[in-house]
């Protein structure tokens, strides 16, 4: 009963359907390829937030546990310049740096735009920016958002000192030649 079929069909029509088959046959594959893939990448993706989870959660209890050190000698979470030098030498502030794409240049001048007027930075402010920074790499423009905020706002300072000054007569501008 087959075999009149076949005798009946043109034999460039076999060769039609034979490649219809194997087109379908690699289209099948193909799509069960891409199922697996997908159930793959999405469970190394699930892998890779938990491990950011835990790394966040590390660095937090690293964070907290600086804070209340210091709290504890000191009675304050505050540190100057010094401090946050030695504070670079620490192999976890470091790692952490690591995690957070910023160099040792960098945090310093994170330091910088956090410091007050007294010269210190309060330690929960800086290791929450840097948590801030490792949660999401492209907020490291907020570093020099922050940066430059605090210079504009030391320029207006300077400048109405200045106007101040001014208007009292009490400023004399002269030309060096």
């Amino acid at each position: 009963q087959h075999r009149y079929l076949f005798d009946e069909v043109n034999p460039a029509l076999f060769l039609v359907i034979a490649v219809y088959v194997c087109f379908v046959t690699f289209a099948v594959i193909r799509i069960i390829t891409a199922l697996f893939l997908k159930a793959t990448l999405s469970a190394s993706d699930a892998e890779h937030r938990r491990e950011m989870d835990r790394t966040r959660i590390q660095r937090l209890e690293y964070s907290e546990r600086l804070c209340s050190s210091l709290k504890e000698d000191l009675n304050q979470a505050r540190i100057d310049r010094k401090g946050f030098t030695l504070l670079l030498t620490f192999k976890h502030f470091t790692d952490w740096l690591d995690d957070a794409e910023l160099s040792a240049v960098d945090a310093t001048r994170l330091f910088k735009a956090l410091e007050s007027d007294d010269g210190f930075v309060d330690l929960d402010h800086l290791l929450e920016a840097i948590s801030q920074i490792c949660d999401s790499s492209s907020e490291r423009d907020a570093i020099l958002h922050h940066e430059s905020a605090t210079l504009v706002n030391t320029m207006r300072q300077v400048t109405m000192a200045l106007e101040a000054q001014h208007a009292r007569g009490s400023l004399v501008i002269t030309a060096g030649v």
